[in-house]
């Protein structure tokens, strides 16, 4: 994929959650160590069931095989990014920023809207009006959630990320309480276009308005 001055983006297409996180890892290593570049990472996974530090187990809401290693038949795996539980399942782009922040960049709190930012101005390239809802991670549209975010920071290296729904099976959601939010529902760019959308342009939008809205993170 383009890449600018600072940000390879990557495109690894489908691949299991536990293998893209060990390689996630691996570039974060690197970075770390102040070798490889910030890497934006774009995946979709396989159907899976995520909980985050703060996750609980009664966010699990669907069918529990005897081993509780499965709900509604979805593998269930913890991680090491913030927030509750969240699923990821084909149709939904998952990006994973891997960036060695500079000291003018290490605000929690701007990072976090910056990337909330992000989703806004690309659902916006497709007809659909998000926007942020105080207190609430993520991007939402009057149907729903449409984005969830969780990161994990590790010697001021930023990984983990972004989870857009694009084309994914919303109904798939029914099995957890999604970030821990009572009563809310997710919604998708398809659900609200009512049109298909190619992934790969989402991708390429996404990668279009990286750099902007770093910039703007950065005037804040």
């Amino acid at each position: 994929m383009a890449n600018n001055e600072r940000f390879q983006f990557v495109d690894w297409n489908r691949r299991p959650y536990a293998e893209a996180v060990d390689e996630m890892n691996l570039i974060v290593e690197q970075r770390i160590a102040g070798n490889g570049s910030d890497t934006i990472i774009f995946v979709e996974h396989d159907p899976v069931i995520t909980m985050g530090r703060r996750a609980r187990a009664e966010h699990l809401v669907g069918y529990a095989s005897s081993d509780g290693k499965t709900i509604g038949g979805i593998p269930v795996v913890y991680t090491d990014r913030g927030g509750d539980v969240t699923l990821h399942s084909p149709g939904q782009l998952v990006i994973y920023p891997v960036i060695r922040l500079k000291v003018r960049e290490q605000r929690l709190h701007d990072l976090l809207i910056a990337y909330e930012n992000l989703i806004i101005q690309t659902a916006l390239a497709f007809g659909v009006k998000a926007c942020r809802i105080e207190g609430r991670t993520g991007a939402w549209t009057p149907r729903g959630k449409l984005a969830s975010i969780g990161i994990h920071i590790r010697r001021w290296t930023t990984y983990h990320g972004i989870a857009l729904n694009v084309s994914n099976d919303l109904s798939l959601f029914d099995n957890i309480i999604p970030c821990g939010l009572h009563g809310i529902k997710m919604a998708s760019l398809e659900s609200e276009t009512n049109r298909a959308l190619d992934m790969a342009e989402v991708k390429k939008q996404i990668a279009s308005l990286f750099q902007k809205v770093w910039e703007q993170m950065m005037a804040r």
